[in-house]
């Protein structure tokens, strides 16, 4: 079984054309997001021995460093959606010869030598 899963499995022959950059990019701002949301609720919930908050002013602060990096991660969104959607054909017919000689020349390489291993 680890041998077929070797030779046949683990090689994998799609190409996602850097498609999956912008959804990591997205899930990676998401995890910022909680961060942030966490730091800014913690300093609200800091009190003094008169149940005052005191820490208001870091709270202001991380507010507004979301907002920026929320401005920040619009525009980038923006710059990646246009690379995305209008990479030039040359640059694909490129990207998809290399992919196909860099995956055929690999999986041959690991199946030849796993099939000296296991022979």
């Amino acid at each position: 079984m680890f041998r077929y899963n070797l030779l046949y499995v683990t090689v994998s022959r799609s190409n996602t054309r850097d498609l999956l950059y912008s959804t990591t990019l997205n899930q990676l701002f998401t995890n910022v997001y909680v961060l942030k949301l966490c730091m800014i609720d913690l300093f609200f919930l800091v009190r003094d021995n008169h149940n005052r908050a005191i820490c208001v002013d870091q709270a202001v602060i991380m507010i507004i460093v979301t907002m920026m990096t929320l401005v920040f991660q619009l525009v980038l969104n923006d710059v990646v959606a246009s690379l995305l959607r209008f990479m030039p054909q040359t640059e694909m017919r490129e990207k998809k010869k290399e992919s196909k000689y860099r995956e055929t020349r690999t999986s041959n390489h690991l199946r030849s030598l796993l099939r000296k291993c296991f022979n």
